[in-house]
Parts: structure tokens; C-alpha cells; sequence
């Protein structure tokens, strides 16, 4: 059973340590106490010693779009990258089939310029059948189960939630 989509609102986020960063995400408003407060990563991106990332974002070869490549030996258990999401939508579809087109471009919409960018060199691999636009088969596509922790005495339809980021969801090339 879908929501109407009176029920979502499109909300975003701010980042102390990225301010023209954001993340847009579709959410039961409802929800919007429970949200965690914008906070900087516990851990920074680590660099190695000459001071630059241990991957790099290039092409990934005829007609695969970027991929996320190391640059040196990753040892094994090391983190590689921290990242706020770009855009958070729900994990199950819970638009009607009218509502979705409007609602993926209103997503990217409330994003700065240089986000939507990034976002649209993202892979689409759905028809125009199962995504009508752009913007929503970038998200089905690159979207990732993520945790919000909200408490299990909320009485929501959609309590599981997925992200799409910039960087890691390179890392499948």
C-alpha cells in the first residue's frame, strides 16, 4: 500500500563541516524530531603521507561512468572514506506511480548546484518503465540501506530508509 505523498516532505540537511554539502531527503514528517543532529564526522577522510586520500574518483571505462580507485595499498579493516549523504529516501516505494517524477526532481531541486551535478554523472541503470526520470533511477540505482535509528514505538509506514553518496557508492567499479 503507498502513502499519499502529502505525508513525506522533502527536508534537508545541513553539515557544519560541509555547508554547501547538504543532503535532501524525502522523510515522513512525522520523523523530523528523531533525526540526529547534523554533526562532523567522528573521523575525517584519512590521508596518506604525502597528504592526499587513498583513492582517487576517475572514468571507469566505456560507458560505466566514475569509479573509486585506490591509489596505494589499503590495508585491510582501514577506513577509506567518510561521507554525508546526498540524497535519503525511503527504502520501499511509498509514492504513488503520479507522484514519484515530481517528487525525485524536487529532491535534487532543494540540492546546491554542484550536488545535483555530481548526482546526474551517477549511474541509471532502470528503464524509463521502472524510473520515469533521471533523478529517481540515479537514486534506485545508487541507493544503500542506512540506519536512522528511529524508535520502534513510532507508528510510521516507512521506517527503512535509503542514501545515495557521492564518493562511496563509486567504490562498486
Amino acid at each position: 500500500m503507498s502513502s499519499s505523498p502529502s505525508s513525506f516532505t522533502i527536508h534537508t540537511l545541513a553539515y557544519p563541516d560541509a555547508p554547501d554539502s547538504p543532503t535532501s531527503l524525502l522523510i515522513d514528517e512525522r520523523i523530523i524530531p528523531y533525526l540526529p543532529k547534523p554533526v562532523s564526522p567522528p573521523h575525517i577522510t584519512p590521508l596518506g603521507e604525502d597528504g592526499t586520500p587513498c583513492f582517487q574518483v576517475r572514468p571507469a571505462g566505456p560507458d560505466k561512468g566514475l569509479g573509486m580507485f585506490a591509489t596505494r595499498h589499503i590495508e585491510t579493516g582501514s577506513l577509506i572514506v567518510v561521507e554525508h549523504p546526498a540524497i535519503i529516501t525511503p527504502a520501499k516505494d511509498t509514492l504513488t506511480q503520479d507522484s514519484r517524477s515530481s517528487v525525485y526532481r524536487a529532491l535534487f531541486e532543494a540540492l546546491p548546484q554542484h550536488r545535483r551535478d555530481e548526482l546526474r554523472t551517477m549511474a541509471n541503470c532502470r528503464s524509463p518503465e521502472d524510473c520515469e526520470t533521471l533523478e529517481e533511477g540515479i537514486s534506485c540505482t545508487n541507493g544503500a540501506a542506512i540506519e536512522l535509528g528511529l524508535p520502534d514505538e513510532i507508528e510510521i509506514e516507512a521506517k527503512e530508509y535509503g542514501a545515495v553518496c557521492l564518493t562511496i557508492h563509486r567504490s562498486n567499479h
